[in-house]
């Protein structure tokens, strides 16, 4: 559902990485659909992102620890064509901030955040984060999952801030 978001090649940044699980699953299922991505991770447990260096040594570069909410991309890579994360990250009523600041600081210009997958009783909340955050018309991409429950990700491009 998050690669429903991604309509070309470019890098993405795993907020929330654990131990990197996604970051292969994401690599993976891109190339599938033949995309060339090239996937990052931010993990703010620093035992979890040892333990994503240690599963995955080749990447070890590309996993970061840090607090989605403050935390600065180095450069290399610079800013990311994609962002996914979630707002469960961040304290109730801090959604909106954490949309604007991804938006103004870590997603390159030509890019987008992407946040969820979240359940269909979340989308009305994750959507309003994103329009109090400045977003006009945040895009939302709904799907069922395996169990039959709709799930969705919000979205929406660094460049449709208003």
């Amino acid at each position: 559902l998050v690669l429903d978001a991604v309509p070309r090649d470019g890098t993405l940044l795993d907020v929330g990485a654990a131990t990197g699980h996604l970051m292969e699953c994401l690599t993976t299922w891109g190339a599938e659909r033949g995309l060339a991505l090239t996937v990052y991770g931010l993990e703010l447990d620093p035992s979890l992102a040892a333990a994503a260096r240690r599963r995955l040594p080749a990447w070890a570069d590309r996993l970061f620890e840090g607090n989605v909410s403050t935390w600065q991309p180095p450069d290399p890579p610079g800013r990311f064509t994609y962002v996914r994360t979630g707002l469960e990250y961040v304290a109730p009523g801090r959604g909106p901030a954490l949309v604007r600041r991804l938006l103004a600081e870590v997603v390159a210009s030509s890019g987008r955040l992407i946040v969820g997958p979240v359940y269909a009783g979340d989308v009305a909340a994750t959507v309003a984060a994103f329009v109090a955050a400045g977003v006009d018309a945040p895009g939302v991409i709904r799907r069922a999952d395996r169990n039959g429950k709709t799930r969705a990700v919000v979205w929406a491009e660094a460049k449709g801030r208003r």
